[in-house]
């Protein structure tokens, strides 16, 4: 049965731009558990309007694809799913097909089937692991061991499958079982970073980073093994930032910079950009931000990574954390045990109340949308790192700073973020009716139950609607509106019944007066009806209607609020 709701979620909002409206975000529900439909823990992917997900039934898994405009469900004929991944509107799936196979197949909704890409072999030191998935904005990559002492990498752009091979690499060393990997991908050229931790029998583990290049789709050509930690790799107007500790040198701070045409060059370690992390390129400079006694956002020029300018920050003299640096539309935000904010010559900008805080591991790569940077502690396999619950911040291009966790009406177990549809999945729990559910964040409330219940126009005394959702015993759905009025000087009575065939967020009602009878009437005589208009309804945020009522004379366009009635409010919060 197809369910449609909008759901509350703990939502904290700090605006930098006071003079613009807020719009509502809207958790809305596409599919829900039920008796007959058990729902895997994987966060779903979006294709077009279709959800793909993963669907239990007994001691069995299969992926299944949900639509989202009518309502059916069918099977993809996919078995024991590993991973769901999203890349460029596309869904991946990877899925056990026998003790040390898996196959990678995707599905990208042009036909009825996934196809199946390759299969990939788990590693023989432990077939239940073996393949990972990391992904970046432009790509996929599968790596897996293929038997061999081989290493190989497959990567999906959505387009097409490259195979990649790394013969002069024990298979166990960049797929074993690691804590981080990071990526950076500059045109065909693909720079890959992986920790392991080694620990042999009883002896002292060691940590280890295994550095691999993908490039001009050539064969993998493992780079040198370094003993660097808190790796951290980012994409910086065409070149790879690898900056880390080299613990060789008394953790000495260093920085690498990889060109495609110019390959790896160290910074030089008395050069200042040397010890700065978190770097990012804007509008012609690259900024980042320094720690301990000079903490501060530098901003640098971005082929001699010579220091234009500095701004000091707060920075507690106890913490050895680098801060989190976003940069959201025409602003920098620099956040670790104060959030502050600075134009692009890093001039502090003045805030009239204290924002919150974003703090992310080094692994999190931050997502840069169309209007909005989206934040989430997740690092590229998908994982929530630093023991860190499910959070994730939005900062619009305007910087409001947007915040979502879970809260007393909803536990938010996993998300995943779509920067190619710009949604947000989430996986919870609605503890009003104990459902697990996969929901989406959007712009609009749908129309769904929250609709039910009193609207009214302050404006307008003593008149309004009555809303109510309902389903059939076939799974229809539809919403039946009352208009209670008046017509020069007499009670009018308004009724009619909207089909909701889709996940919608506007619908059309058709209106009737009805006549004939008399008050409490027995028998089985109808009552006269009368179309008098079609009322279009749309909710413009959580507790606002928006109605175009079209009569046979003319439009009337009204705004109407809620009643007060908790039970409903707590679906949604702008």
């Amino acid at each position: 049965m197809k369910k449609h709701s909008t759901m509350l979620l703990l939502l904290t909002l700090i605006s930098l731009s006071y003079s613009a409206l807020i719009e509502a975000k809207s958790l809305n529900l596409m599919l829900a558990e039920s008796d007959t439909l058990k729902l895997g823990d994987k966060v779903p992917v979006l294709v077009g309007n279709e959800l793909v997900f993963e669907r239990i039934e007994g001691d069995t898994s299969s992926v299944w694809v949900f639509n989202r405009l009518t309502g059916s469900m069918r099977s993809l004929n996919i078995q024991s799913p590993i991973e769901i991944r999203e890349i460029k509107g596309q869904a991946v799936i990877v899925s056990h097909l026998n003790e040390f196979n898996a196959n990678v197949s995707v599905y990208t909704g042009t036909s009825n089937d996934a196809e199946i890409l390759f299969t990939a072999r788990k590693s023989w030191f432990a077939p239940t692991y073996g393949i990972y998935i990391y992904q970046s904005r432009d790509a996929l990559y599968v790596h897996h061991d293929d038997h061999s002492r081989r290493a190989t990498v497959g990567r999906y752009d959505g387009d097409q499958l490259i195979r990649y091979i790394n013969r002069g690499l024990h298979p166990y060393g960049p797929l074993g079982p690691d804590q981080y990997h990071t990526t950076c991908e500059i045109g065909d050229d693909y720079y890959s970073q992986t920790f392991r931790w080694h620990q042999f029998g009883t002896s002292p583990g060691n940590g280890h980073y295994y550095s691999l290049l993908l490039k001009n789709q050539d064969e993998v050509i493992p780079l040198r093994r370094e003993l660097i930690f808190d790796m951290k790799l980012e994409v910086v107007n065409g070149s790879c930032f690898i900056s880390g500790y080299d613990s060789r040198v008394d953790e000495t701070f260093l920085l690498y910079v990889y060109r495609p045409d110019e390959g790896m060059m160290e910074v030089d370690r008395s050069n200042t950009a040397a010890k700065l992390s978190r770097f990012h390129y804007k509008d012609g400079f690259v900024y980042a931000v320094s720690k301990g006694a000079n903490a501060g956002v530098y901003k640098l020029h971005p082929d001699t990574l010579e220091v234009i300018k500095f701004q000091p920050i707060e920075y507690p003299a106890e913490l050895n954390n680098y801060p989190t640096l976003i940069v959201a539309g025409e602003r920098l935000i620099s956040s670790l045990q104060e959030t502050e904010v600075f134009d692009l010559d890093l001039n502090k900008v003045s805030l009239s109340t204290a924002l919150p805080l974003i703090n992310v591991s080094d692994e999190v790569a931050f997502e840069y949308w169309s209007d909005a940077t989206v934040v989430a502690n997740k690092n590229n396999k998908d994982e929530w790192v630093s023991n860190s619950e499910p959070k994730f911040s939005l900062i619009t291009s305007d910087q409001k700073i947007f915040q979502f966790s879970s809260s007393p009406n909803f536990k938010m177990n996993d998300i995943r973020v779509d920067s190619y549809n710009e949604k947000i999945l989430v996986t919870g729990i609605d503890h009003q009716s104990k459902k697990f559910g996969y929901y989406v964040l959007e712009d609009q409330p749908q129309i769904n139950a929250a609709i039910n219940g009193a609207w009214y126009d302050p404006d307008m005394a003593n008149q309004g609607l009555a809303l109510n959702k309902g389903i059939r015993h076939d799974g229809s759905e539809y919403v039946f509106v009352t208009a209670y009025l008046f017509e020069n000087g007499k009670p009018l009575w308004l009724a009619g019944t909207g089909e909701i065939t889709a996940s919608v967020d506007i619908m059309t009602v058709h209106l009737y007066r009805f006549s004939g009878l008399n008050m409490l009437e027995s028998g089985n005589q109808q009552a006269d009806h009368e179309f008098v208009g079609n009322m279009t309804l749309s909710l413009s945020d959580c507790n606002t209607l928006d109605i175009e009522w079209v009569d046979t004379q003319q439009t009337h366009e009204l705004s109407m609020i809620r009643a007060d009635n908790v039970m409903y409010k707590n679906w949604c919060q702008n």
